[in-house]
C-alpha cells in the first residue's frame, strides 16, 4: 500500500448538461454541472445532495467491464460481488445479498425491481461504450424520486442519439471465459437522431468453468427535435439470456429469461412528460444441490436437502407516468413540481397469487439564491402506497459560497423504501434437515402489514480547491434507520408431520451510521490526473452496540496517464477493511422462552461469517492509432491476485486479464 502516497486524484469529472457539451476537461473548476440531485440543470457547488460524477474518459479507461467495477472508485458506496454476475451495490454502511437501498435511473427511467427491491446490475442493455456519464448521490433522495432512493441514487445518463455519427466495434476477450462485443451506430436524419447497439456479454465462474452470465442484448434510441427547445425521445431495449442471483438461504439462483423496456418522452427545457414500461420475464428460476448454500448459510440445527432442485417462475411489470414542471418567481426563486404514477403486477410461483399494486405520488421543491452568498432548498414529496398508506419525505438543505472558494453545505433529510413485493406476499416452502435426524421443511411468509423503512439523514459537507488544478472535498453523515426488515423465526414445531420451521418478514431493526467521506483530485497536467478518496463508517444497532457489518474503512486512489502519442494507462487501487456479517435471521423471543429446555435447537446467532480486508489493484493500457479510430487496450483486474470473498457464502475472487479492441469508422 505504500505506492498510495504516489497516487492523486482523476475521481469523478463532474459534467454539464447532456444538451450542452460537456467540458470534461473543466474538471476542477466550479463551473461544471449536475442534473440528478435537484433533477434540473445546476452547478455542482450548489447541488443539495452529495454527488459524485462518472465522466466518459473515466469509463473509457477504467478497463471495467460492468457497473459494479466500476462503481468501486465512488467514497461511501459498499459494492460487493457475490459471483461475476450478481454486483450488489448499498452505500454508507448498507450492504447486504439483493441489496435494495439504491434508486438506480437510465436517463430518468427507474430500473429499481419492484418484486425483490433491487437492481440488477450486471443486466441492462446498455453497453459501457454509450455512456456518457453516472451521476451518483449518496444519501436520502425520497424528497423527489419517492419510495427506494432509500441510501442513494445512481443515474445512468447514455449519449444522445446524433450526438457522434458513425459506427464503433469493439471486443473483449479473456480470462473466465470472458467475451463482450459490442455494436454501436449513430447518426442523424433531417431532426432524426438514431443510436443503434446490439451486443454480446459472457463470462464464468472464478472457481471452475461453469458460466456465470450469458446473453445477446440489443437497445434503440431515437430523438427528433421539434424546434430549439423540444424533443421527443424513444428508446427500447432487452436482455436475454441467463444469468445468477444469490437468493438467500437458497444459495446462488440461476435465471433464464428476459428483461425489457421501452420509454416514450417528451421535454422541453422547463417541462416533461415521460412514460416506460420495464418486464422482467424468468422462464426459470432454479438452483441444484451444488449451488445451495446448505449449513453453512443457515442456523446450525437447520441444513436444506441437498437432493431438494428450486425451481420457480417469474413475470413482473412496471408501468410508469411522471411529468415535472419547473418555473421561476422573479430572479431568486425556482419551483419544480411533478407527479407520478405506477402500477405493478406480479405473477410467480414464489407467491400465493397474481398481485398488484397502484402507486401515486406528488413532490414541490423550493429554491432560493442570495446574490451569490447562499442557496437554499426545501423539498417534500407525497407519497401513497396500498399497504404502507400515505408518506411524506422532507429534505432541506442551505449552500453557503460567500467565502470563496471555500462552499460549505449543511443538509437534513428523510427517505423511506417500500417493502418488496417478495417481502409482503412471499409463499415458499423449502425442505430441510433439522439436527441431521428429521426431514423438515421452511415456510417462507410475505407480510402485508409491513412498513417502510425510514431514514434520518444530517449531513455537512465542504468543498474547496487550491489553484485550478487540486480540488478537495468532505462530506460528514449520520443517518438513523428505523424499521428495517428483516427475517425471523416465528414458528419451530418438532412434532408437526414433517418438522416445521416458519420464518417470516419483519420490521425488526432501528440502526445508525455515521460517517465521513474525503477526497482530493488533481490535475497534474494536461495528460496526467490523480484521484484519492477514503471513507469511514459505523454501524450501531439502537442499543448503540456497535455492529461490524460493513466495511469500516475504505480507501480508493488512481492515476491515470494519457499522451499525445496514443498511449494512455490508468492503474486504481481499492482498499477495503474486514467485515463481520451478523445471521440474515434471528428467532422470537416468544419462541425462544418456549425452547429453553432445548439449547441443542436453539442457541446463541453469533456472526456467522467474516470477509478479511482485501486491496484490488486493477492496471489499464491501451494505445490509439489510425488517426484514433482504433484502440487496443490490455486490461488487468486484481493485478497483484488478492484472493479473497466479499461474502462469506461465496467463492474467491482473483486475477483476470483480459484485452480488448475497438474500431471507428
Amino acid at each position: 500500500m505504500t505506492f498510495l502516497i504516489c497516487l492523486f486524484p482523476i475521481t469523478p469529472a463532474l459534467a454539464q448538461e447532456s444538451e450542452e457539451v460537456f467540458d470534461e476537461e473543466a474538471i476542477f473548476r466550479f463551473e461544471e454541472y449536475v442534473v440528478t440531485a435537484a433533477k434540473y440543470k445546476q452547478k455542482i457547488s450548489e447541488s443539495p445532495s452529495t454527488i459524485t460524477v462518472i465522466t466518459e474518459e473515466d469509463i473509457k479507461h477504467s478497463g471495467a467491464t460492468n457497473l459494479g467495477d466500476l462503481l468501486r472508485i465512488v467514497p461511501g458506496l459498499e459494492v460487493m460481488e457475490l459471483s461475476p454476475s450478481d454486483h450488489e451495490i448499498g452505500a454508507r454502511g448498507q450492504n447486504q445479498p439483493l441489496s435494495n437501498g439504491i434508486l438506480a435511473m437510465v436517463n430518468g427511467r427507474s430500473i429499481y425491481l419492484d418484486f425483490w427491491g433491487v437492481v440488477l446490475w450486471d443486466f441492462i442493455d446498455i453497453p459501457l461504450e454509450s455512456i456518457k456519464r453516472i451521476e451518483v448521490i449518496r444519501g436520502p433522495g425520497s424528497a423527489l424520486y419517492g419510495a427506494n432512493a432509500f441510501h442513494g441514487v445512481v443515474n445512468i445518463i447514455t449519449k444522445e442519439p446524433g450526438d457522434s455519427q458513425g459506427t464503433t466495434v469493439s471486443f473483449t476477450g479473456g480470462e473466465l471465459n470472458t467475451y463482450i462485443g459490442t455494436a454501436i451506430h449513430s447518426g442523424k436524419y433531417g431532426d432524426l437522431g438514431y443510436l443503434l447497439s446490439a451486443g454480446w456479454d459472457q463470462t464464468s465462474h472464478w472457481e471452475g468453468e461453469k458460466i456465470s452470465r450469458r446473453y445477446p442484448r440489443g437497445r434503440v434510441s431515437l430523438n427528433y427535435g421539434l424546434d430549439h427547445d423540444s424533443k421527443i425521445t424513444f428508446e427500447g431495449g432487452i436482455v436475454n439470456g441467463e444469468g445468477e442471483i444469490f437468493y438467500y438461504p437458497i444459495g446462488l439462483v440461476e435465471a433464464e429469461g428476459r428483461l425489457g423496456n421501452l420509454m416514450l418522452e417528451y421535454q422541453r427545457s422547463e417541462f416533461y412528460l415521460r412514460t416506460f414500461w420495464n418486464r422482467l420475464d424468468l422462464d426459470r428460476l432454479f438452483c441444484d444441490g451444488d449451488d445451495m448454500v446448505g449449513k453453512s448459510g443457515l442456523p446450525p440445527q437447520i441444513e436444506i436437502r441437498q437432493d431438494y432442485d428450486f425451481e420457480e417462475d417469474l413475470v413482473t411489470d412496471t408501468f410508469d407516468i411522471e411529468s415535472q414542471y419547473i418555473f421561476d418567481i422573479g430572479q431568486v426563486n425556482s419551483i419544480v413540481a411533478g407527479a407520478d404514477f405506477r402500477y405493478n403486477t406480479m405473477d410467480s410461483t414464489m407467491i400465493a397469487k397474481y398481485r398488484t399494486q397502484t402507486l401515486f405520488a406528488g413532490y414541490l421543491q423550493h429554491e432560493f439564491r442570495l446574490r451569490g452568498l447562499l442557496t437554499s432548498f426545501l423539498s417534500i414529496r407525497y407519497d401513497r402506497h396500498p399497504q404502507v398508506g400515505d408518506v411524506f419525505s422532507p429534505r432541506g438543505s442551505l449552500i453557503i459560497s460567500a467565502i470563496e472558494p471555500h462552499i460549505f453545505r449543511l443538509s437534513v433529510g428523510r427517505s423511506f423504501r417500500n417493502p418488496s413485493m417478495a417481502e409482503s406476499y412471499a409463499h415458499l416452502t423449502v425442505p430441510i434437515i433439522v439436527l441431521d435426524l428429521f426431514d423438515g421443511k421452511i415456510s417462507a411468509l410475505g407480510n402485508e402489514d409491513l412498513e417502510p423503512e425510514k431514514l434520518t439523514s444530517y449531513e455537512f459537507g465542504y468543498q474547496t480547491r487550491f489553484t485550478d488544478r487540486i480540488r478537495f472535498d468532505l462530506n460528514l453523515f449520520f443517518n438513523q434507520i428505523d424499521d428495517m426488515v428483516g427475517v425471523i423465526v416465528r414458528k419451530l414445531d418438532m412434532l408437526s408431520d414433517p418438522p416445521l420451521v416458519e420464518v417470516e418478514f419483519l420490521n425488526m431493526y432501528n440502526r445508525s451510521a455515521l460517517g465521513a467521506e474525503a477526497g482530493v483530485e488533481l490535475s497534474v497536467t494536461d495528460w496526467l490526473k490523480g484521484f484519492l478518496n477514503y471513507a469511514y463508517t459505523k454501524v450501531e444497532d439502537a442499543d448503540r452496540k456497535t455492529l461490524k457489518m460493513t466495511p469500516t474503512n475504505k480507501l480508493n486512489g488512481g492515476i491515470r496517464l494519457i499522451l499525445k502519442n496514443g498511449f494512455s494507462s490508468n492503474l486504481t487501487v481499492h482498499y477495503v477493511s474486514d467485515t463481520l456479517w451478523p445471521w440474515p435471521m434471528e428467532i422470537t423471543e416468544e419462541l425462544r422462552e418456549k425452547l429453553r429446555d432445548f439449547p441443542e435447537l436453539v442457541g446463541e446467532l453469533k456472526p456467522f461469517g467474516k470477509t478479511d480486508d482485501y486491496t484490488i489493484v486493477n492496471l489499464r493500457l491501451g494505445y490509439e492509432f489510425w488517426e484514433d479510430r482504433v484502440e487496443a487496450a490490455l486490461s488487468c483486474f486484481n493485478i497483484l491476485d488478492d484472493k479473497h470473498k466479499e461474502y462469506p457464502l461465496t467463492e474467491n475472487i482473483g486475477r483476470k486479464i483480459s484485452g480488448s479492441i475497438a474500431l471507428k469508422f
